[in-house]
C-alpha cells in the first residue's frame, strides 16, 4: 500500500507542475512494462483509482498510452523507443529491463519506477 501511494503522490507532483505550464491540454503518460496486460491490470487499476481519487481520468484530462512485451525480453527496447517517439509527458515503467531502457533514453526527472528497480547498479 505504501508503495502504491508514493508511486501515485510523485505522479500527482508531476502532473501538478505540468498543469502550471499547461491549461486543458490531456497528459500523456507512457507505461512499459515486459509483462502482459492481463498479468497487470491489479496494478494498472491501482494506478488509475489513484489518479481519479485527484481529479485525473484516462479519456478525459490524461491519456495512457500502454505497451506489453508479453514475456518478450527482447521487445522492451522497442516498446521504450515507441512511447519515447510519442513524446509521453512522464514514462511508467515496471521491471528492471523497462528501467534501464527507459534511464537511457528518457528524462530521469519525468521517469516513475513503479518496481525498485534502478537506473545505475550501486558501486
Amino acid at each position: 500500500m505504501v508503495k502504491k501511494t508514493t508511486a501515485i503522490q510523485v505522479i500527482l507532483v508531476v502532473l501538478g507542475s505540468m498543469h502550471a505550464q499547461a491549461e486543458q491540454v490531456p497528459y500523456r503518460i507512457g507505461l512499459v512494462s515486459p509483462g502482459s496486460a492481463s498479468s497487470m491490470v491489479p496494478r494498472v487499476e491501482a494506478l488509475k483509482n489513484g489518479l481519479r481519487d485527484h481529479g485525473y481520468v484516462e479519456g478525459q484530462n490524461i491519456t495512457i498510452e500502454y505497451r506489453w512485451g508479453d514475456g518478450r525480453d527482447e521487445r522492451v527496447s522497442g516498446l521504450v523507443s515507441d512511447l519515447m517517439n510519442l513524446k509521453v509527458d512522464m514514462f511508467l515503467t515496471h521491471g528492471v529491463l523497462a528501467t534501464r531502457a527507459g534511464c537511457e533514453r528518457y528524462d530521469p526527472d519525468r521517469l516513475l519506477r513503479l518496481r525498485r528497480s534502478r537506473c545505475h547498479e550501486p558501486g
